[in-house]
């Protein structure tokens, strides 16, 4: 193949790479969709994604900080696809900026670290799992 083959190829092989996230990043937007719930506790709203798996384990996983200018999203979704393992995500979108609260709350009023808690609780009351693995990053 001469030179002129190889870029076409490697041109393709790009669009390829392309689609395939652009796929995915539709494909999880989707998922989100059908997945979210809200809890209600503490005077807030809280929302999250409960996927179930194997109850010896759960897995809850805390969103990260996003760049300023980006909302607060489900984090390791796409990562943990392959776990066996029950699933908790918990977004914390709380903030004017909607970047997330540290699961902390406004006004000094911590009602969504007490809303998380509650929310813990409940799942791992449903779930009743030997082991609790927390994972997040950022915060």
């Amino acid at each position: 193949m001469d030179q002129f083959g190889k870029s076409k190829q490697t041109k393709l092989q790009r669009y390829q790479k392309k689609l395939h996230k652009y796929l995915e990043f539709f494909l999880t937007k989707f998922q989100l969709l059908l997945q979210e719930k809200k809890f209600h506790a503490q005077e807030t709203t809280l929302k999250y994604m409960l996927q179930d798996g194997e109850q010896d384990t759960l897995v809850v996983v805390f969103s990260a900080c996003t760049r300023k200018g980006l909302r607060a999203r489900y984090n390791y979704v796409r990562t943990l696809k392959n776990c066996k393992k029950t699933k908790l995500f918990i977004l914390d979108d709380k903030a004017a900026d909607h970047r997330g609260g540290y699961y902390i709350g406004s006004d000094f009023r911590f009602q969504e670290e007490k809303a998380t808690k509650d929310l813990l609780d409940a799942i791992i009351q449903k779930v009743s799992p030997k082991k609790i693995i927390f994972c997040g990053s950022s915060k």
